[in-house]
C-alpha cells in the first residue's frame, strides 16, 4: 500500500491535540504494532533532525498514519479523550470520507 497517497495526521500533531508528550504517543503506537502486528502497513517511521544543546544535531522518530492507523490508535487512548480523538478525525480525515462506503 502506497501510504503517501492516505496519510491522515502526523504523531507530533496528535500530540499537540491530546496533550500529550510526543514519546508517550510514539509509545502508544508501540504497544498498537506489538499487540496487532497486521496494523504496520498503516504507520510509516521517519526521522527528522532537531538542533541538540550544543548546536549538533540528534534525529527524532516521528510516524506518519494512515486514517486506519490513527483509528486503532485513538482506540487505545482513554475513554476520556475519545472526544477528542473524534473531533481530531473529523478534521484530519474529513466527515466525508468517514460515511464513504
Amino acid at each position: 500500500m502506497d501510504m503517501t497517497a492516505c496519510i491522515a495526521v502526523d504523531s507530533r500533531e496528535i500530540a499537540r491535540a491530546f496533550g500529550r508528550r510526543h514519546h508517550n504517543v510514539l509509545a502508544a503506537i508501540d504497544l498498537v504494532l506489538r499487540q496487532c502486528p497486521a496494523a504496520v502497513p498503516h504507520y510509516r517511521f521517519e526521522y527528522h533532525p532537531v538542533t541538540a544543546g550544543l548546536g549538533g544535531t540528534r534525529y527524532v522518530r516521528h510516524a506518519l498514519i494512515d486514517r486506519e492507523g490513527f483509528m486503532l490508535l485513538a482506540m487505545s487512548f482513554p475513554s476520556t479523550q475519545r472526544d477528542t480523538a473524534l473531533t481530531l478525525a473529523l478534521t484530519l480525515i474529513g466527515p466525508s470520507s468517514l460515511t464513504a462506503s
